[in-house]
């Protein structure tokens, strides 16, 4: 998603909301641009403000700083001395001035008018029955589909390289059951993933499945997912492999649910 307004005389700022992975806001000066979480690398002197210290919203200016490239840095002073140990870093932290512009970080206040969530959501009803709270860990896959996906594990051969040459080291292959965990951040850190795998034996990790289970679970609709992974999660010996084996993991991915869905005509 990308919204511009061009250049006035009396207006030297271009505001452009991106959404590559999340919220970016790029505002654009004649000449420099100022990014606020920046999705992508930032390119050579461009101003960076960091509004959050997850890991994720840091690692494209991670990125630009080891590749060498000069940045004007905001954030919170804990953000600046990580970004230290990429690369040499302009550092500033809130707040700061910038081509007469201030730029600080301030907590978020609720309207005072603002209506409770209650006033827009109310309880539905399903099979007959009012819903009620229920505690719940696990959210189990369908019996039913898990033994379809093992009879269609077999027949679908998973892609090893890429389109452009670049392999695993070995082929993949399908696993049926098993246990995923979701989060609300990309994992690159092999403490956080070794943690993970002590806590909850997760085979893996991803940011989405587990709302998909909770809502399949309140509408008492049978649920299975299909996950590719597609990096190691901070466990291989260099940088993630996500950008190399992205697509791969996804070609994969379609590729086996196909599979399924054919199996269920």
């Amino acid at each position: 998603m990308s919204a511009t307004q061009s250049f006035h005389h009396d207006y030297p700022y271009r505001l452009r909301i991106q959404h590559p992975e999340y919220a970016e806001i790029r505002i654009e000066r004649k000449g420099r641009f100022l990014r606020i979480d920046p999705a992508d690398a930032p390119e050579n002197d461009e101003i960076v403000v960091l509004t959050s210290p997850a890991p994720h919203r840091a690692r494209a200016t991670v990125e630009a700083l080891r590749e060498g490239r000069h940045l004007t840095v905001i954030a919170v002073p804990a953000v600046l001395d990580w970004l230290a140990r990429a690369g040499a870093v302009d550092g500033h932290a809130f707040p700061h001035v910038v081509d007469g512009v201030s730029i600080d970080a301030m907590a978020y206040t609720a309207p005072t008018q603002a209506r409770p969530l209650s006033h827009f959501f109310r309880a539905s009803v399903i099979g007959a029955r009012p819903d009620s709270l229920a505690r719940r860990f696990w959210f189990t896959a369908d019996s039913s589909a898990l033994s379809t996906a093992r009879r269609v594990a077999g027949t679908v051969t998973l892609a090893r390289c890429t389109v452009a040459g670049s392999c695993l080291g070995h082929t993949p292959r399908v696993v049926v059951g098993g246990n995923g965990v979701s989060g609300p951040t990309f994992v690159d850190n092999a403490a956080y993933r070794e943690w993970v795998w002590k806590t909850f034996t997760a085979d893996a990790l991803d940011m989405e499945t587990a709302a998909v289970a909770l809502v399949a679970y309140q509408n008492q609709v049978p649920f299975i997912a299909f996950r590719s992974l597609s990096d190691l999660a901070g466990g291989g010996a260099g940088q993630n492999e996500v950008q190399t084996f992205g697509r791969l993991a996804a070609d994969n991915s379609a590729a086996i649910v196909l599979a399924y869905l054919k199996a269920l005509r």
